[in-house]
């Protein structure tokens, strides 16, 4: 925020009415569901939620506060006519600033003992700095160094699973952990039968490329994508570990290809024989408080199905059998569709059929990407005249 409005302290010296009773006889939402409304949920969804709050019911008692307005403490700042006569006639007025941070112009408040109106934004901006400052640090000690160690494990039974079957699932997947491996740590070592593979998707994402097929996947993909910003520009640490969850989050096994559905469930068997279900989930499960679950289908969802279709305990073998497979994809069907596009789709038409599937980290569903996605095409203009960009000041007028 390069700007604090200065409505702050406008409503700090005019004081504007502001009614703060509570009606006591009328009780807060308990956050109480129906049995039917139960049963949509799955147990991921109770165990996992992004930042679960229950309200709590509270009983204020005392007269109603108000707070007049005071026209004598207008001369504490420096407005202009125009600006005095707003706040007479509005109870405040809207003026540029030279604050950088919420702190600054409270402390300036407090020194000249000026009354500090709080508002909601500057809390949410707090919230904001203490939230970036906790994931940096957790992403730069803990995650950077577990995402390692679990891709490792990865890309090694990946490669066993290839070396035993020859399935072409099995080598695409190695090459799709290498990949993040590399991102990760330049000395990751790999079967060299991957390496062109692996180097042709790290010169992509190096260069920046935009849409263009992907090596491994085949599908398009947006390269541009993988360029650090916030805080993972601060340190080579969070620069590697930003790309290779970027990897994780973008590429998805999708449900209209069989080849790509098996490798999910390659995937899946891989984390159970490796016992890295643990280390997934430290990665995974820390993050919801903060940005919430993901928005594609997850580990969880695909484990259940998967013991549900293969058994509790199933082999490579099952995973050639391309009738349960089929079977496997029309039960995953049924399962919520993606929220948010985060991929490229040449025909809008298809959205669904494109992305809908599985990613390894994916993506997490944040209220202003949703907010965006219905205000462009096709939801906003037509196929002529398409509303291809949204606008950062949409956000706002959604609010």
């Amino acid at each position: 925020m390069n700007k604090v409005i200065a409505v702050l302290v406008i409503c700090i010296v005019v004081a504007g009415c502001m009614d703060q009773s509570y009606d006591a006889e009328e009780p807060l939402p308990q956050g109480e569901y129906d049995q039917e409304e139960k049963e949509e949920y799955s147990m991921t969804d109770i165990l996992y939620e992004f930042a679960p709050y229950t309200p709590v019911q509270v009983t204020i008692t005392g007269t109603k506060m108000s707070y007049p307005f005071n026209p004598d403490n207008i001369g504490q700042v420096a407005l202009t006519p125009e600006q005095k006569r707003a706040v007479t006639e509005h109870g405040f007025v809207v003026t540029s600033s030279w604050y950088t941070q919420f702190h600054d112009l409270y402390s300036d408040c407090k020194e000249g003992n000026i009354p500090i109106f709080v508002t909601t934004d500057s809390v949410l901006h707090t919230y904001h700095i203490l939230y970036d400052y906790t994931l940096r640090v957790l992403e730069v000690e803990h995650f950077a160094a577990d995402l390692l160690a679990l891709t490792r494990d990865m890309a090694d039974i990946s490669w066993e699973y290839y070396s035993e079957t020859g399935d072409e699932a099995a080598f695409r997947n190695t090459a799709y952990f290498c990949v993040a491996g590399t991102l990760l740590d330049e000395t990751f070592t790999m079967p060299s039968d991957v390496q062109d593979m692996v180097h042709q998707e790290i010169l992509l994402i190096e260069s920046h490329e935009g849409v263009v097929p992907s090596p491994i996947f085949g599908y398009n993909e947006d390269y541009s994508q993988y360029v650090p910003r916030g805080h993972y520009t601060r340190s080579d640490t969070l620069k590697k570990y930003f790309k290779a969850m970027m990897w994780y989050g973008r590429m998805m096994f999708r449900l209209k290809s069989q080849q790509e559905t098996k490798q999910a469930l390659y995937i899946v068997k891989a984390v159970r024989d490796t016992g890295t279900l643990e280390l997934w989930d430290r990665i995974y499960e820390p993050t919801i408080f903060f940005v919430g679950k993901t928005d594609d289908l997850n580990m969880y969802e695909y484990d259940a199905l998967s013991r549900e279709i293969y058994g509790e305990e199933f082999t490579l073998s099952d995973l050639q059998d391309t009738e349960r497979l089929e079977q496997f994809i029309t039960k995953a069907r049924e399962y919520r569709d993606p929220r948010i596009t985060s991929t490229w789709v040449k025909d809008t038409q298809d959205t669904v059929e494109e992305t809908k599937g599985f990613r390894f980290m994916g993506q997490r569903f944040i209220p202003d990407s949703y907010m965006f996605q219905q205000l462009v095409y096709d939801k906003v203009g037509t196929a002529s005249n398409p509303r291809l960009f949204p606008k950062g000041l949409d956000v706002m007028a959604v609010l």
